[in-house]
């Protein structure tokens, strides 16, 4: 083995050990970034959603005249904000939001396993103000950000203590065992904002939902081409590299460190 075919493989390692480094670097990189997008995302969906409760609050539930038999849920912060953000989803069907309860009025509030882990995280521990994670899902891998809701309002009572003293018309429309026994600055639910980050393919790989900069759509709503075409760009480059290296490990094409 001559010595420029010796120097060659060495130089061929570091080439392909430093290509390693800064591919797993880049690639942590990206998905933090994109990780840190959604979560920011999602924030921004929760304070519409916390301000949507406060506007119902405000200006909307005095405004609406309650028949003795007919039960409005418009005038539920909770309702209005979930069905505001139901027709968002519309448009970004990655992203979900819902006001999880261990005990909700509305059967649909109610708490499955994993938001209960969550609801009873914040009641364990008041101190949290939030929680986020990732979890699998049927149709990839989830991001969610939750925020413990706590009955603050006394004026809450008068609906969730007891049937009995609860409005008839609401009794009638969700019956007697939901939603009752809440007590007050007790946590009883939390709202969570949900969004697919990762798909598969059917070739069994991963990709991130994100999106370009210049795009209108938020991160976790579509696969942008921005990340394709770095995936393209690298892919040409391997090729590049590898035809290179190839012909100068047969002593075709010289090498030298200022070809790096």
């Amino acid at each position: 083995m001559g010595l420029r075919l010796k120097f060659n493989l060495v130089l061929l390692f570091v080439f392909i050990l430093g290509l390693a480094v800064s591919g797993y670097v880049s690639y942590e990189m990206l998905h933090r970034n994109a990780r840190e997008e959604v979560l920011r995302n999602a924030g921004v969906m929760m304070e519409a959603a916390l301000s949507m409760r406060q506007y119902t609050v405000s200006q909307v539930r005095d405004k609406l005249v309650q028949k003795e038999d007919e039960f409005l849920p418009q005038s539920v912060p909770a309702f209005a904000a979930t069905e505001i953000m139901n027709q968002l989803r519309r448009k970004y069907p990655d992203y979900a939001y819902k006001e999880a309860a261990l005990n909700p009025t509305n059967p649909r509030d109610r708490a499955v396993e994993w938001e209960a882990d969550i609801v009873n995280e914040f009641r364990n521990n008041s101190a949290r103000a939030e929680i986020s994670g990732t979890r699998i899902t049927p149709t990839g891998m989830s991001l969610f950000l939750a925020r413990p809701f706590q009955i603050k309002d006394p004026a809450c009572l008068s609906c969730h203590t007891t049937a009995e003293i609860a409005p008839a018309s609401m009794v009638k429309l969700y019956g007697t065992n939901n939603g009752f026994g809440w007590k007050l600055n007790e946590v009883i639910g939390a709202g969570a904002i949900s969004a697919v980050v990762w798909q598969e393919r059917q070739a069994g790989s991963l990709i991130w939902n994100g999106r370009a900069r210049n795009s209108d759509m938020p991160v976790g709503v579509i696969r942008v081409p921005e990340i394709s075409a770095r995936a393209e760009l690298l892919r040409n480059s391997l090729t590049m590299s590898a035809s290179h290296s190839t012909a100068r490990s047969r002593g075709l094409v010289g090498f030298s460190a200022a070809s790096l």
